[in-house]
C-alpha cells in the first residue's frame, strides 16, 4: 500500500517537472492497485490532458466524478477541454458546476472569463477577472487575461496596469513572464 501511494507521489512530481510520460505511467501503476480511487482518476486525466489525448483524459476526469461527485476539479477539466473545443456553452455547465462546489477557486472564474471573452460578453469576462483577483491577488492569470481584454478593447493604460501587476506575480516563472512581457510590449 506504500509503495502504490509513492506512485502517486511520483506522479504529481514528474506532472509538476513537465514530465507527462512518466506522471501517465505512475498514475495508471497506482490505479492497478486502486482502480476505484478518485483523485488518481483526475491526476491521470490531467497529465493525459496536458500530453494531448484528450479522449481518455474525458473518460478519466468522468470516473472520478462517479467515484466522487463532490470534487469540483474533473468538473474544471471537462470545462477546459470543452473550451479548447470552442463548446462554450457546456464549458460554462461544468465551470459553474465546479464553482458551485467550489465557490473560492479563482481558477474557475478565470477559466470562465476566457469562455465570455471567447462568446463576445467583454463586460462579464471582465467581472469574472476581476472576481477572481479579489478572491486571490497573488494569482496571475487573471491579471495577465484582463490586461490582454483591456488591450483589444483600447483601454491601455489600465491594460499595463494590469500586465504589470502580472509581472510581479511571474518573476520566478521565466515562461510566464516573457508571455506577460511580449503582450505588454
Amino acid at each position: 500500500m506504500e509503495d502504490a501511494y509513492r506512485l502517486l507521489e511520483q506522479g504529481m512530481l514528474l506532472f509538476e517537472e513537465s514530465r507527462c510520460d512518466e506522471a501517465v505511467d505512475r498514475f495508471r501503476r497506482y490505479l492497478d492497485e486502486f482502480p476505484e480511487d478518485a483523485e488518481g482518476h483526475f491526476l491521470l486525466g490531467r497529465a493525459l490532458y496536458e500530453q494531448g489525448d484528450v479522449g481518455e483524459a474525458l473518460l478519466r476526469f468522468n470516473r472520478s466524478i462517479a467515484i466522487d461527485p463532490d470534487d469540483a476539479r474533473p468538473y474544471d477539466g471537462l470545462g477546459i477541454i470543452c473550451s479548447d473545443r470552442g463548446e462554450y456553452e457546456e464549458a460554462m455547465r461544468y465551470f459553474e458546476i465546479a464553482l458551485a462546489k467550489d465557490p473560492e477557486n479563482s481558477d474557475v472564474l478565470n477559466e470562465m472569463g476566457i469562455v465570455m471573452k471567447e462568446c463576445g460578453q467583454l463586460q462579464r469576462a471582465l467581472e469574472l477577472y476581476d472576481q477572481a483577483i479579489r478572491q486571490d491577488p497573488g494569482f496571475g492569470y487573471p491579471y495577465f487575461n484582463k490586461g490582454i481584454l483591456l488591450a483589444d478593447t483600447g483601454d491601455y493604460e489600465a491594460a499595463v496596469e494590469c500586465l504589470e501587476a502580472a509581472i510581479g506575480l511571474y518573476k520566478g516563472d521565466k515562461e510566464r513572464l516573457i508571455d506577460v512581457l511580449f503582450e505588454l510590449a
